[in-house]
C-alpha cells in the first residue's frame, strides 16, 4: 500500500513539475507556499515511517494500530493548483466571467438609456419650436404629457431590438450599423406618439409634429449613442479584458490591429498560442505587476485549464485567430470558454476573405460562413455612376465657398499653385490626373526619396509613403489634411467619370505596381474618395491591409455596402482617425 501511495505520489509530482507557472511575479507568493506545503509533506512521511518503525519493533503489535493519516495524492495536487484556479476539484466549479462584464455593460445600458431620454426630450423640443416658428404651434402641456405616458414605451423598443445589447455582441460598433435598427424603432415610437396624441388633444394635431420629431430623433439618438461610446474610450467601465489565442500570425495580425483601434476598448489580458503539436502554451499573461512573458518551454494546457484560468482572470471575451488545430479540438475550446460565460470571436481568414455579401450558415448545426464573388452588372454600374454624377454635383456645389477660401489661404501661407495635380493608376490600370488642394511646399514630390532614407531605420519602411510629422506640409496645409479638405476638389474627378464616390484608394504607379497577383483586381472599380482603407483607420493602416481590403470590396461590391462605406468615411472623417 505504501508502495502504490509513493508511486502515486510520484505520478502527482510528474504531473506537477509540468504545470506552467510561467516566472510571473506575482504568483512567488504561490511558489513559496507550495514549498512549504512540499516540506510538511515530507515531514509527515519521515513521521509515519518512524512510527511504523516503532511498531514493528514490538512483539505482537504489528499492524495493531492504523498508519497515521496522510493527505491523498488528489488533495495535496488540489492545494498546489487550486491558487491559480486550475485544480481538478474546482475546475468544474468556477464561476463563469461575467463580473468585468456586467460592470461595463451596467454602465453601457445606462448611459445608453440616459442619451436616448435626452434625445428624445430634445427632439420634442426642436419639433415645438419649429411648429411654433412656422405659425403652427402645438399645446406644449399636451405634447410633455404624451413623451410622458408612452416614454418608456421607446425604452421597450430599443431593448427589444437588441440595441442595448450590441456592445455585447460585436467589437466594432458605429452609428453606421445601428442606423437601420434606430430609424425602425423611430418610426414605430413616433407613430404610436401620433395615436396617443391625437386621443388625449382637445383640437386636431396632423402628422407634422411626429414627422419632425422622427426627423430630429435618429440623429440625435445616434449622436448620443456615438458620445457614449467616444466617452467610454477613456473611461475604465469602457475596457473589456480579453485573451488573444491563434498561431503567431493571427495574433500578430489582430494584436496590431487592437493597438491601431483603442476606441475598440480591448485589453489585451493573456495571449496563447500553439505549439508544434497544436497544444496551448500561453506566451504573455498580464498581472497586478505587469506584462510578464511566458517561459519558452511552457506546458501546454487543456482546454479546460485555459478557459478557468481565464475565469480567474476576469476575463470576458476570448479571440481565437487561426491556428491549424482540429474541428473537434477547436469545438472543445470554444465549449469550454462558452460554458464559463466567455464570449467567443474566431477569425475565419484575413481581409481579404470576408466579402460584403458573406452569409453565415447552419449546416446541420456546422456553421458555415458563405462567400460569393460578384460582378457589377451593367444596370448596377449605370445607377453607381448616376449616383456619382447626382453626389459629386451637389458637393461641388456646396463646398464652393470653402474651396475659394481655402485657395486664398494656400496662397497667403506659401509659394505654389493651389492645386497639386498627379498621375494615379485608375480604372483598369489607365492613367488619369488627381487633383487636390495643395498642402505641401512647391516641389514636396521630389523630397520623397530622401526622406524615405532617412525615415526608414525609424519603422518608416511601408509601401504607402505616410510620415505623421511630414516636414514638407505647410501650417495651413496640415489643417487642410486634418480636416480632409484636400481631398474635396476630387469630386471633380468623381465628376468627369475619372473617379467614384467609393471604391479602393487611388495609388500612383510605384504603389499599385506592389498590388500583385489576385490583388491587382482591385483596378477592376473605379478609385474612390471613400473606400474601406478611408472609412477603417486611413494612414494608420499598412499597404499590404490596404490592398487586401480593397480586394475584398472589389470582389464583393454591393451597392448597400458603398453607402455604408461612405457613411462611415464622413465619420471617419469627423472624428479624424488615421488623418495625417
Amino acid at each position: 500500500m505504501v508502495h502504490n501511495e509513493d508511486r502515486e505520489r510520484q505520478e502527482v509530482d510528474d504531473y506537477l513539475q509540468a504545470v506552467p507557472f510561467y516566472g510571473i511575479p506575482v504568483f512567488e507568493v504561490f511558489h513559496s507556499r507550495l514549498a512549504e506545503l512540499e516540506l510538511n509533506m515530507q515531514h509527515q512521511n519521515a513521521e509515519a515511517t518512524e512510527a511504523e518503525e516503532r511498531l514493528t519493533s514490538v512483539p505482537g503489535r504489528a499492524g495493531a494500530q492504523s498508519e497515521p493519516e496522510r493527505v491523498p495524492a488528489v488533495q495535496w495536487e488540489n492545494s498546489r493548483l487550486s491558487t491559480i484556479g486550475l485544480a481538478s476539484g474546482t475546475r468544474d466549479r468556477a464561476e463563469p466571467a461575467v463580473s468585468s462584464r456586467r460592470n461595463t455593460d451596467f454602465v453601457y445600458h445606462r448611459f445608453f438609456a440616459l442619451g436616448d431620454l435626452l434625445a428624445i426630450v430634445l427632439a420634442c423640443g426642436l419639433a415645438i419650436g419649429l411648429m411654433d416658428f412656422i405659425g403652427r404651434g402645438s399645446d406644449i402641456t399636451t405634447v410633455a404629457l404624451t413623451v410622458a405616458l408612452i416614454g418608456p414605451v421607446w425604452f421597450a423598443i430599443a431593448y427589444g431590438a437588441g440595441q442595448y445589447h450590441e456592445i455585447e455582441r460585436r467589437i466594432d460598433f458605429t452609428y453606421v450599423d445601428e442606423f437601420g435598427s434606430v430609424a425602425i424603432a423611430a418610426t414605430v415610437w413616433c407613430w404610436l406618439f401620433m395615436l396617443v396624441w391625437s386621443l388625449i388633444a382637445v383640437e386636431g394635431t396632423g402628422v407634422l409634429a411626429p414627422v419632425l420629431i422622427w426627423v430630429s430623433i435618429v440623429p440625435l439618438v445616434l449622436g448620443s449613442r456615438a458620445l457614449v461610446r467616444r466617452i467610454a474610450q477613456r473611461r475604465s467601465w469602457g475596457q473589456r479584458p480579453v485573451a488573444v489565442i491563434g498561431d503567431q500570425e493571427g495574433i500578430e495580425a489582430l494584436t496590431q490591429r487592437i493597438e491601431r483601434n483603442p476606441g475598440w476598448g480591448l485589453d489585451v489580458k493573456m495571449v496563447a498560442g500553439f505549439d508544434e503539436n497544436h497544444e496551448i502554451v500561453i506566451q504573455r499573461i498580464e498581472t497586478p505587476g505587469g506584462i510578464a512573458e511566458a517561459f519558452p518551454a511552457a506546458h501546454p494546457l487543456r482546454e479546460r485549464e485555459l478557459a478557468t484560468q481565464l475565469v480567474v482572470m476576469d476575463v470576458s471575451r476570448a479571440i481565437i485567430a487561426g491556428g491549424s488545430r482540429n474541428l473537434s479540438a477547436q469545438t472543445r475550446l470554444v465549449h469550454e470558454l462558452i460554458e464559463r460565460g466567455i464570449a467567443v470571436d474566431q477569425i475565419s481568414g484575413g481581409p481579404e476573405t470576408l466579402y460584403s455579401n458573406s452569409v453565415l450558415l447552419s449546416l446541420e448545426g456546422l456553421p458555415v460562413l458563405s462567400v460569393r464573388p460578384t460582378s457589377p452588372r451593367p444596370m448596377a454600374r449605370r445607377a453607381k455612376r448616376f449616383f456619382d454624377i447626382v453626389v459629386s454635383g451637389f458637393g461641388l456645389v456646396l463646398f464652393a465657398p470653402i474651396l475659394l477660401w481655402a485657395a486664398v489661404r494656400i496662397k497667403l501661407d506659401s509659394k505654389g499653385p493651389i492645386f497639386y495635380r498627379q498621375e494615379r493608376c485608375g480604372y483598369n490600370s489607365d492613367p488619369f490626373e488627381v487633383i487636390k488642394l495643395r498642402t505641401m511646399v512647391d516641389g514636396a514630390h521630389g523630397m520623397r526619396e530622401s526622406l524615405r532614407n532617412d525615415t526608414f531605420d525609424s519603422g518608416n519602411d511601408d509601401v504607402l509613403f505616410k510620415l505623421k510629422e511630414d516636414p514638407r506640409v505647410t501650417s495651413f496645409g496640415e489643417v487642410l489634411r486634418r480636416t480632409s479638405l484636400d481631398e474635396v476638389p476630387q469630386l471633380w474627378n468623381v465628376f468627369r467619370g475619372d473617379m467614384s464616390m467609393v471604391g479602393p484608394r487611388p495609388l500612383v504607379f510605384e504603389e499599385a505596381l506592389q498590388a500583385t497577383d489576385i490583388f491587382s483586381a482591385r483596378t477592376r472599380m473605379k478609385p474612390g474618395i471613400a473606400g474601406p482603407w478611408q472609412s477603417l483607420g486611413r494612414s494608420s493602416i499598412p499597404f499590404e491591409d490596404m490592398i487586401k481590403l480593397d480586394y475584398a470590396y472589389v470582389v464583393g461590391w454591393s451597392m448597400s455596402e458603398d453607402l455604408r462605406l461612405l457613411f462611415r468615411t464622413v465619420g471617419a472623417v469627423a472624428r479624424r482617425s488615421g488623418a495625417h
